[in-house]
C-alpha cells in the first residue's frame, strides 16, 4: 500500500500564488541538474473558437512566437539557440501552452519573452501566410496518420454539436480563411493574466520565481470581467460506428466509450480499469484476445482526458478483419466480467506498483512535472492534485472499479471505429482524395509569403553567462567472473532502477536469408522461459512492477528500487531459461509480420529503409534488422536455438545498472543472479568496406495525401576524427540531436512554409561504420519540386559558403551545454553509460568536452561542409502520389 504520509518535499505539490492582475504562478524546485522548465498556459483552446473561425487556437499557437512590437519573427529561436535550450508550443481542446527549457542561468529571459508575447503579438500578413501553409502540411500529415484520423471521426460522431467534435487543427477551408484581425480579436480576448498560469519547474529558488513574475508580468493590465462561454456537454445512449477505407494491409479496430472529464478530478479509477482492461500483456483483454482466443495480434487501452469529458479507448488489431465482431463480443464479455466479479488482489497490487513507478519517473523529469502540475491545476483548480491522487489510490477498492465499469463501459455508451483495407475500391478512393487536394489547393493559392525572413533585433543585445557547474555522474566499473562487464551508478534522486544489457551478439550476425533472426530471439527471450509460460510470466512481472523488454539490440530492464534485485534476478533467468515453445514462437512472428506489415504501409516511416538499401547496397547496415515478411516467415525453432547459442554470452556483453541501488550489495545480487550465465566466446564484427553507390533519384509511388521526402549520402563512423567538426555543422544545418529551431533547415520552414516539419542529421546512425547524412520531410505532391531544389539550394550554399563565425560559436555552446540533458533520469544516465562503454570512450568525455571542442576552428567545420554537403553525394527518394 502506498503510505497516506506525504509531504510537498517529496511529492510533486508545487507552491502557488496569485499576482494583483490575477496572474497564477506555480513552483516547484528541484535541483539535479542546472535546468529549468517555465510553461505558460492559457485556459483557452479549440474548445472556446468561434464556430466559423475554427482553428484559430493552433493557429495563434503557432504565430505567437513570430514576432512583437520588441521581437522580430527570428528572436525567440534565436534567443532559444544562443542559450542552449529550447522552446515549444501546443494547443488542446481545452488551454494553450508555451514552453521554455533553458539553463539555470536564464531561465528568466523565458519569462521575459512570455511579458512580451502576452502585450504585442503582431501576426504579421506576411508571416501568417507562409505559417498557414505549414499548418496545411501538418493538417495532411495528420489525415495520412490513419489511425489518428479515424479518432478524429469518432470524436465527430460522439460529440456532433460540442466542439470536442472538430478537431484542434480545424477545417481546410476555415484555416485558409483566417486573417490578421481575426487573430487579434481572439488574441486579446483571452490572452491575458486573468487567464494565464505561469508554472516553473527545475533549478530555481521559490521567492526568485514569485519575483521576477511580479517584475516582469505582475504590471500587465487584464480586463476587470472576464468570462469564457460555457459550452455545456450531453451524452445519449447511442451506439455510433464508423469504417475508414484507405490503402493499409492489415485492419484495426478501437472502442470508446465516455467517461467524466479531467475537471472531476477522479483519473485513478480511469487509470486503473485501463490498466487491468487493456494494458501489458497481463490485462484480461490481452490475455483473452491475444493468448488465448489467437484472434488479436495486440490490445492497447488508454485515456484521452479533455477538461469537460473523457474516453476510454480499446484499441485492438485483430489477425483478419473477419474477427473483429468476435473481438467486439469478447469486449463486452470481459467488461461484463469485470462488473460482475470485481478486480483480483494481485491487478490492484500490480496496478499500484505501476502508479508508484510512474511517480517515481516523473521526480526525474522536469518537464513531466510542469505539464502534470498545469494541466491538473487548471482542470482542477487545485495544486494537490498528485497528493489527491495517491489518497484515492490508497482508498480504492474492487468495488470502485466495479462501480465504474458498470456506470460508462456498458455498450450503449460505446463508439466503434475500424480501419480497413480499401481493396477494390483503391481507384476510388484515388479519385476522391485528388479531388480534394484540388480543392484544398485552390483555396490556398493566396497564401504566398514574398518578404524576406525578419533579422533578430533582440537576441544581440542579451548578455550571455557562463555555462554552470555541473559533475557529471561517474560510474564503478567491474567485471564478473563469466566474463559480463558491469557498469554501475548509485543514483538516490528517484526510487528506481534502470539496467541496461547490450550483448555482444546483435542483429549484425543475422546470417543471410535470415534477416530479423536475433531481434526475433530479444522477443521470446522476454515473452515466456522454461519455467513460465506467456501468461504466467506477464503476471508475475506485472504484479511486481518489474518491467523487462527488448528494445532494438538490447534488453532493459526497469522497476522500482526495492524491486531491483527481482529485476535482476528475472533478467538473468530469461537468459538462463530460454523456452522454444512453437505456441510462443508462432505468436510472436504473427505480431512481428503485423509490424512489418504497419511498417510498409507508413511511408514516412520505410523510407529509412528504403534510403538504407540504396545507399549500403550489400553492407551490413543496408539490411532490414528487424528481417523482411519473407525472412521473418520463413524462420525455424532450429534457427533461433542457433541464434541463441551462438549470440547470447555473457562474455564481451555490457550490463549497466543506475539508481537506488545499495552499492553495498550490488556484486553480490549480480554474482548471485547472473553469475550462473554462461556462454561462448562471440567474435568481433568484422565490418566490410563500404562500397560507395553511385547517387540517383528514386521514386515510389503510393497513394497518400502527402509525398516521403529524403535526402541521403554516406557519412562517417563515431570514431572517426572528423566526427565533433562534423556534429557542430550537423547542429547548424539540421539542428543536430539537440532538434535546435535555429538551423538552416527550419529556416527554409519558416520562409517557404512548404514543410510542417523538416529534419534529419549529418550523423545519422554513425557507430561502427560510416552513417549517414539523412534529410527527410513531408510535402504535399505540387510542392515536392520546389521543396527538392530549395533543400539541395541550402545544401549548396553551405558546401560553397560555409558557417558563420556566430553559427560555429553558438553550435559550440549547444554542444557542451545540452551534455547535461543525458544525466536528467536513471534511463537517460544507463543509455549514455552504455555507449561511453560500447565505443571505448573515456567516462569524463563530457567534462573534457570544452576542451576538445576548443581545439576545432571555424575552417575545419567548413572544411568538412565542403567535403559531406555536395549535391552530387546525395541520393533524392520520394514516396507518394505525383503532381500528375
Amino acid at each position: 500500500m502506498v503510505k497516506k504520509k506525504h509531504s510537498s518535499d517529496i511529492m510533486v505539490i508545487p507552491e502557488k500564488r496569485v499576482l494583483a492582475n490575477g496572474l497564477t504562478v506555480l513552483v516547484r524546485s528541484c535541483h539535479h541538474i542546472p535546468r529549468v522548465e517555465t510553461h505558460l498556459l492559457y485556459h483557452v483552446g479549440a474548445k472556446d473558437e468561434p464556430c466559423d473561425k475554427k482553428g484559430i487556437a493552433h493557429v495563434i499557437e503557432h504565430m505567437l512566437f513570430k514576432g512583437t512590437a520588441a521581437l522580430s519573427e527570428t528572436d525567440i529561436n534565436v534567443i532559444t539557440h544562443k542559450l542552449t535550450g529550447v522552446a515549444n508550443a501546443f494547443t488542446s481542446q481545452d488551454y494553450t501552452g508555451y514552453t521554455f527549457r533553458l539553463p539555470r542561468a536564464h531561465w528568466e529571459v523565458a519569462v521575459q519573452v512570455f511579458a512580451e508575447c502576452m502585450q504585442s503579438a503582431r501576426f504579421d500578413e506576411q508571416m501568417l501566410a507562409s505559417e498557414l501553409q505549414a499548418i496545411i502540411e501538418e493538417l495532411r500529415m495528420y489525415k495520412d496518420d490513419y489511425a489518428s484520423y479515424l479518432y478524429d471521426l469518432l470524436f465527430a460522431a460522439l460529440w456532433p454539436e460540442h466542439p470536442y467534435g472538430v478537431p484542434v487543427i480545424g477545417r481546410h477551408a476555415s484555416i485558409c480563411s483566417l486573417t490578421h484581425d481575426d487573430l487579434l480579436d481572439f488574441y486579446h480576448q483571452h490572452y491575458h493574466p486573468k487567464n494565464a498560469t505561469l508554472v516553473v519547474v527545475g533549478d530555481v529558488q521559490v521567492e526568485d520565481v514569485f519575483d521576477a513574475a511580479q517584475r516582469l508580468l505582475g504590471s500587465i493590465p487584464a480586463p476587470k470581467a472576464y468570462t469564457k462561454k460555457s459550452i455545456p456537454l450531453f451524452s445519449d445512449l447511442v451506439t455510433r460506428e464508423v469504417t475508414l477505407y484507405r490503402p493499409v494491409s492489415i485492419p484495426w479496430v478501437c472502442f470508446l466509450y465516455l467517461v467524466p472529464g479531467a475537471e472531476a478530478g477522479v483519473n485513478v479509477i480511469f487509470d486503473i480499469a485501463a490498466l487491468i482492461l487493456g494494458n501489458g500483456k497481463s490485462s484480461r483483454l490481452y490475455r483473452r484476445l491475444v493468448e488465448q482466443e489467437g484472434i488479436a495480434l495486440d490490445v492497447e487501452c488508454s485515456l484521452v482526458s479533455f477538461f469537460q469529458a473523457g474516453v476510454l479507448s480499446i484499441s485492438v488489431y485483430p489477425k483478419s478483419k473477419e474477427d473483429i465482431e468476435r473481438i467486439w463480443v469478447i469486449i463486452a464479455q470481459e467488461i461484463e466480467r469485470l462488473s460482475h466479479d470485481g478486480v483480483e488482489d494481485w491487478e490492484l497490487q500490480g496496478a499500484r506498483k505501476k502508479a508508484l513507478f510512474d511517480y517515481s519517473a516523473l521526480l526525474e523529469s522536469f518537464e513531466k512535472q510542469a505539464s502534470l502540475i498545469g494541466t491538473a491545476y487548471l482542470a482542477t483548480q487545485k495544486t494537490t492534485f498528485l497528493q489527491d491522487y495517491f489518497d484515492q489510490l490508497d482508498a480504492l477498492k474492487s468495488e470502485d472499479i466495479t462501480q465504474f465499469v458498470t456506470s460508462y463501459l456498458c455498450q450503449g455508451y460505446a463508439c466503434r471505429g475500424v480501419l480497413l483495407p480499401c481493396d477494390d475500391r483503391h481507384a476510388v478512393l484515388e479519385k476522391m482524395q485528388a479531388e480534394q487536394l484540388a480543392h484544398e489547393d485552390a483555396l490556398s493559392v493566396q497564401l504566398i509569403r514574398t518578404s524576406p525572413i525578419e533579422p533578430v533585433k533582440f537576441a544581440d543585445t542579451l548578455v550571455y553567462g557562463k555555462h554552470a557547474e555541473f559533475s557529471f555522474p561517474k560510474p564503478e566499473i567491474f567485471t564478473l567472473d563469466n566474463g559480463l562487464e558491469v557498469v554501475y551508478y548509485h543514483n538516490t534522486l528517484a526510487p528506481n532502477v534502470a539496467v541496461m544489457l547490450k550483448c555482444k551478439g546483435s542483429s549484425l550476425y543475422d546470417l543471410p536469408g535470415k534477416e530479423g533472426c536475433f531481434l526475433f530471439l530479444l522477443r521470446l527471450l522476454t515473452d515466456c522461459s522454461a519455467d513460465y509460460g506467456s501468461q504466467e510470466l506477464s503476471t508475475l512481472l506485472e504484479q511486481n512492477g518489474l518491467y523487462i523488454g527488448a528494445s532494438g539490440d538490447y534488453l532493459s530492464g526497469l522497476s522500482l528500487g526495492v524491486d531491483s534485485a527481482a529485476l535482476l534476478e528475472m533478467m538473468a533467468h530469461l537468459l538462463t531459461r530460454p523456452s522454444f515453445s512453437h505456441e510462443n514462437i508462432e505468436k510472436i512472428r504473427a505480431q512481428i509480420l503485423h509490424e512489418l506489415h504497419d511498417y510498409w504501409d507508413t511511408p514516412i516511416v520505410f523510407i529509412d529503409q528504403v534510403v538504407k538499401s540504396l545507399v549500403y547496397g550489400d553492407h551490413p547496415y543496408g539490411k532490414p534488422s528487424e528481417g523482411t515478411k519473407e525472412s521473418i516467415a520463413a524462420l525455424t525453432v532450429q534457427d533461433l536455438q542457433d541464434c541463441f547459442t551462438r549470440l547470447i554470452s555473457p562474455q564481451g556483453s555490457i550490463l549497466v545498472v543506475v539508481g537506488d541501488v545499495d552499492r553495498t550489495r550490488i556484486k553480490q545480487q549480480l554474482d548471485a543472479s547472473f553469475g550462473a550465465w554462461h556462454g561462448p566466446v562471440v567474435d568481433p564484427f568484422i565490418f566490410p568496406s563500404l562500397v560507395v553507390q553511385q547517387p540517383r533519384d528514386k521514386k515510389i509511388i503510393v497513394s497518400r495525401d502527402q509525398v516521403a521526402l529524403a535526402f541521403a549520402a554516406p557519412s562517417i563512423a563515431r570514431l572517426d576524427s572528423d566526427f565533433h567538426a562534423l556534429a557542430l555543422l550537423d547542429i547548424i544545418f539540421t539542428g543536430g540531436a539537440q532538434s535546435s529551431s535555429n538551423s538552416r533547415l527550419f529556416e527554409l520552414r519558416e520562409q517557404h512554409g512548404l514543410f510542417y516539419a523538416i529534419g534529419g542529421s549529418l550523423l545519422h546512425g554513425a557507430q561502427e561504420a560510416p552513417g549517414l547524412a539523412f534529410i527527410k520531410t513531408l510535402v504535399s505532391p505540387e510542392k515536392t519540386k520546389s521543396a527538392i531544389e530549395i533543400i539541395f539550394g541550402a545544401l549548396e550554399l553551405l558546401e560553397k559558403k560555409g558557417v558563420t563565425k556566430e553559427e560555429f560559436l553558438m553550435a559550440k555552446d549547444v554542444a557542451i551545454s545540452s551534455s547535461v540533458e543525458l544525466f536528467e533520469n536513471n534511463l537517460n544516465i544507463a543509455q549514455t553509460f552504455l555507449f561511453l562503454k560500447r565505443f571505448n570512450l573515456n567516462f569524463n568525455l563530457f567534462d573534457k568536452q570544452p576542451s576538445l571542442l576548443s581545439i576545432l576552428k571555424l575552417e575545419d567545420v567548413n572544411e568538412r561542409a565542403k567535403q559531406y554537403c555536395k549535391r552530387s553525394r546525395f541520393w533524392t527518394v520520394t514516396i507518394g502520389r505525383t503532381k500528375e
